[in-house]
C-alpha cells in the first residue's frame, strides 16, 4: 500500500526519495481498510482462496484506491481479468526498481487527479 509519507528499508528508500510510504500487509484485504492507501501494489497470485484481482476489486468497492498489479503471469487471460479491475498499472516480474517507481508514480498521479 502506498501513501504519502516516509518509509524505511531497501526499496522503501527509493519510495522515500519520491515521498511515498510503502508497507506490506500479509493477508490481502485484511488490515488495509484502516490504512486508507492511495495506491496498492498487488500481486495477482495470493495465498488462500482469493487472488489479487478479486482482492483488489473488493478494496475498490469499499474505498477509492488505485491498484498496480505485479505478476509473473502475462498471459492474455490474466491480463483480461486484471483489466476488469481497471488497474492504474500492470507490471511483469522480474521488474526493475525504476519500472516499479514509475508505475507507482503514475498511479499516484491518477489517484490525485481523480480527486
Amino acid at each position: 500500500m502506498i501513501r504519502r509519507g516516509a518509509p524505511s528499508g531497501s526499496l522503501r528508500t527509493s519510495f522515500t526519495q519520491k515521498a511515498f510510504l510503502a508497507w506490506v500487509r500479509d493477508g490481502g484485504a485484511r488490515g488495509w481498510a484502516t490504512e486508507n492507501p492511495d495506491v496498492v501494489l498487488m500481486d495477482v497470485r495470493l495465498a488462500g482462496a482469493s487472488d489479487g484481482i478479486k482482492t483488489a476489486q473488493k478494496m475498490q468497492a469499499q474505498q477509492r484506491v488505485d491498484v498496480v498489479f505485479v505478476t509473473a503471469s502475462g498471459d492474455p487471460r490474466t491480463r483480461a481479468r486484471a483489466a476488469a479491475a481497471q488497474p492504474a498499472g500492470f507490471i511483469l516480474k522480474p521488474f526493475s526498481s525504476e519500472e516499479l517507481l514509475n508505475a507507482v508514480a503514475t498511479a499516484e498521479r491518477r489517484h490525485r487527479n481523480r480527486g
